[in-house]
């Protein structure tokens, strides 16, 4: 199966998911095209602008890590990396028993 296009990530209701606004995508065998991204953006300097404090700014990248911030949205690496932390992804999808348990360093994003 090619891995070469994307798919808009959705939850347990079909509706589609984000993280601060932006949209999340995942690849996928058919659906849109990687361009549908743009271009690709800085992800530290998003965790410093979104971040409560900056002790948190581990946690934030441990968070999102397998993730790619883009201009229209993050992209989910699950191919390339194998999911080094799947619970973000898995709580916004409400995949298994995920959906019920938010993860706690998202109190450390601002509003």
């Amino acid at each position: 199966m090619s891995n070469n296009r994307l798919r808009a990530a959705l939850n347990g209701c079909n509706g589609k998911v984000s993280l601060k606004g932006k949209q999340i995508y995942h690849r996928w065998s058919c659906g849109e095209s990687p361009d549908i991204l743009g271009e690709p953006l800085d992800k530290s300097e998003w965790i410093k602008n979104n971040i409560t404090d900056e002790q948190y700014t581990d946690k934030i990248e441990w968070l999102i890590a397998d993730w790619e911030l883009y201009q229209n949205g993050w992209l989910v690496t699950t191919t390339d990396s194998g999911y080094r932390n799947n619970h973000l992804f898995y709580y916004k999808c409400q995949m298994g028993t995920h959906g019920y348990h938010r993860p706690q360093e998202l109190d450390y994003l601002t509003q």
